[in-house]
């Protein structure tokens, strides 16, 4: 008897879909998971294998579009054909403007404006810092940064399908919004004739530590704590830091004396009426006094600090000290009240501990006692004289007396009548007949 045996007859196939995302890179179809079932309109469905996929139908430079790749079955010369579809999503790349910030150090905000590739249906943007490695998300897509840092910050981006960017590159952000601060400080506040320090103390600087400090326009970045002063004047200190902020503070020098004062004149007169006995400029100790005199000293200082102190001390005729220095007083003036034959010098020390050069007065001297009795010794004719006795021609007479301060002159009267000054110790008694001499 005949049979007649009919083959399957393929109506269709179902795809149960292998792996649907690939990310940029992938150049090849994962068909792992890829299940076939074929459909029959006399038979049972089966999961067949001897499928055949279209894989020239990948793109793997199509990204972010989905495609659709063919699967054709065949049977007993009937095919089928589905599709599944695969999508390629591209990495996001990461683009910073920095709004020209170039990375050193400023006082301003700075700000990062960021965009991306691949931001499909939206994108988050996050942050990190070498500082702080835990990544930190950006509301938007700027970040600003207004605080004061001195860090590398580091950006990515994460699209709508979760896909992440690599880091970007380490962008240097060094902000410093603080203006220097200091004082400035005399390390010697008193008078004085020596150089000496002015401290810059109480430095407040931010991060961005110190670019420049310039005193009157001169740079001593070097030695950023101090400066020397060696005359008086106004000091201008302008401290500079890497931000570009800057701050000035003079001070004023006005206790550095190096003029030594100047003593001006020595004053010797009689304390009672200030006037000299006697003046003899022809001779060394010129001025004579018979009574107390008062010394007076007249001293000046051109410095700032002015006069401390004027001292005074007394030398004999040969210029040997003959007393210590003391200090002169202006109202209780020294005296002299016994002989004396020599000189006063005297010099003067301003508060700064600047010294006069030693004035030297001229010499003088103090004789209170009258000169001793004069002796008289005359001869004629080269033999001693008798007084009262006659003679024939001219007596010549020699005259001795002793002072203190010497003798002046010697005078002689005759007969009780006007004294007479002679030139020397000798004089001559010419008149004939009896005469008194005196």
């Amino acid at each position: 008897f005949p049979i007649t045996i009919h083959s399957k007859e393929l109506t269709g196939i179902e795809l149960e879909n292998p792996q649907y995302k690939y990310l940029e890179g992938e150049t090849s179809l994962n068909l792992s998971d890829l299940r076939v079932k074929a459909n029959y309109s006399n038979a049972e469905s089966e999961y067949v294998t001897d499928y055949v996929v279209n894989e020239s139908e990948f793109n793997p430079e199509l990204l972010d579009e989905e495609q659709n790749i063919t699967v054709t079955y065949t049977h007993a010369q009937r095919s089928a054909s589905a599709a599944f579809p695969v999508i390629i999503y591209g990495i996001p790349v990461v683009s910073i403007d920095t709004n020209s910030y170039n990375g050193g150090w400023t006082d301003k905000d700075i700000t990062f404006t960021l965009s991306s590739t691949h931001q499909l249906d939206g994108i988050k943007y996050y942050y990190k810092t070498e500082s702080n490695t835990q990544p930190v998300e950006i509301n938007g897509n700027s970040l600003t940064i207004n605080s004061n840092t001195n860090d590398v910050y580091y950006f990515k981006a994460v699209n709508s399908s979760n896909i992440e960017s690599e880091f970007t590159q380490g962008f240097e952000v060094k902000r410093d919004d603080i203006t220097p601060s200091f004082k400035l400080e005399q390390s010697v506040t008193a008078v004085t004739n020596k150089d000496y320090d002015i401290l810059i103390s109480n430095l407040i600087i931010g991060e961005s530590g110190i670019k420049s400090v310039m005193l009157n326009d001169s740079d001593i970045t070097d030695t950023p704590t101090q400066f020397t002063v060696s005359e008086n004047g106004i000091y201008e200190v302008v401290i500079t830091a890497n931000n570009g902020l800057s701050s000035t503070q003079t001070i004023t020098v006005e206790n550095i004396d190096k003029e030594a004062p100047t003593v001006n004149s020595i004053t010797i007169a009689n304390k009672e009426n200030g006037e000299i006995a006697r003046l003899l400029n022809k001779l060394t100790f010129k001025m004579f006094f018979n009574e107390k005199v008062e010394i007076t000293i007249n001293a000046s200082d051109k410095g700032v600090s002015g006069i401390d102190r004027i001292e005074y001390r007394f030398l004999d005729e040969n210029a040997n000290p003959v007393s210590d220095w003391e200090v002169y007083n202006e109202s209780d003036k020294p005296t002299q009240d016994s002989d004396f034959k020599g000189f006063v010098e005297a010099r003067a020390t301003d508060k700064a501990e600047n010294e006069s050069a030693v004035l030297r007065s001229d010499g003088y001297v103090i004789d209170k006692e009258n000169p001793t009795d004069v002796i008289l010794n005359a001869t004629y004719s080269g033999e001693a004289y008798t007084s009262a006795t006659w003679v024939a021609g001219d007596v010549n007479v020699k005259l001795s007396s002793m002072a203190f301060s010497d003798i002046y002159e010697y005078c002689y009267r005759i007969d009780g009548g006007e004294w007479i000054s002679l030139d020397s110790d000798i004089f001559t008694a010419t008149q004939e007949g009896i005469h008194k001499y005196e």
